[in-house]
């Protein structure tokens, strides 16, 4: 287990990055580190389908706009590779393209190769570790996947190669989120969103980010609340009604101060 030595109360900004396990419909891992001191303001730049590269340009975005000081909290939630983040008149993020709708056979074809992925990806995550470690406040680096995992389970020699390369800052995480829910958790499986039927949803409850940030060694007192946002969730997901959640307070940000 890694041991975060964070005092959550001494933060005035508290600002996060990362996929749909950062930002969703429910609250995450971000709003659990909020409820704990809601006097600072949460800027929560996760973003649903978000590849690294996304991650990475927001993180460094919100730096030049905001000017990251000592009475900050910054924490990035890496993803999963094979992912496309293109800006076209706003970001777009669709996840795995080998998973979704968006790009179609003639793209994958021509441009997806997971090597090449892998390659870029473990680049940004090492651009983004020093990042960090370069920054005046407090910051928190985590995995939602597991690259090595994801990698080895069609491990070639060119993944192995790079992996090994990469070792170094790969070491430096914790447990990867995923990889403590296939321990210790429960993804959402099946609820009804709006006029789709049966959506295998596959993201851990709020009581699972609560247990990820406990494992992490972060001291909370949301248990209880945390508890509460998941025991609705799954009485909504066994009843397939629809699931909204707000954020969490009035000092959450995002989308309307960075691209």
């Amino acid at each position: 287990m890694n041991t975060l030595k964070i005092n959550l109360s001494s933060y005035k900004r508290i600002f996060t990055f990362g996929c749909s396990f950062t930002h969703y419909i429910y609250p995450t891992w971000p709003n659990l580190l909020h409820y704990e001191n809601p006097s600072a303001k949460l800027y929560n730049f996760g973003k649903s389908g978000a590849g690294n590269m996304l991650i990475c340009s927001r993180l460094t975005e919100a730096d030049q706009i905001f000017n990251f000081d000592q009475n900050d909290l910054v924490a990035v939630m890496q993803t999963s590779c094979c992912r496309e983040d293109r800006y076209v008149d706003g970001w777009r993020a669709h996840g795995n393209v080998f998973n979704n709708n968006f790009y179609d056979d003639t793209f994958i074809r021509k441009y997806a190769d997971p090597d090449g992925y892998l390659l870029r990806d473990l680049s940004l995550i090492a651009l983004t570790q020093n990042y960090l470690n370069n920054l005046s406040c407090d910051t928190i680096h985590l995995q939602g996947v597991n690259l090595t995992a994801e990698s080895t389970a069609m491990c070639n020699d060119f993944e192995k190669k790079y992996l090994e390369r990469y070792e170094k800052v790969l070491s430096k995480f914790p447990m990867s989120f995923s990889d403590y829910i296939a321990k210790n958790g429960k993804y959402i499986d099946v609820f009804k969103r709006g006029d789709q039927e049966n959506v295998n949803d596959g993201h851990p409850s709020t009581y699972d980010h609560y247990k990820y940030l406990e494992y992490l060694g972060i001291k909370l007192t949301c248990h209880d609340y945390a508890k509460e946002c998941s025991d609705r969730l799954y009485r909504l997901e066994k009843e397939h009604h629809d699931i909204v959640y707000p954020e969490i307070g009035s000092n959450t940000f995002h989308q309307e101060y960075i691209t």
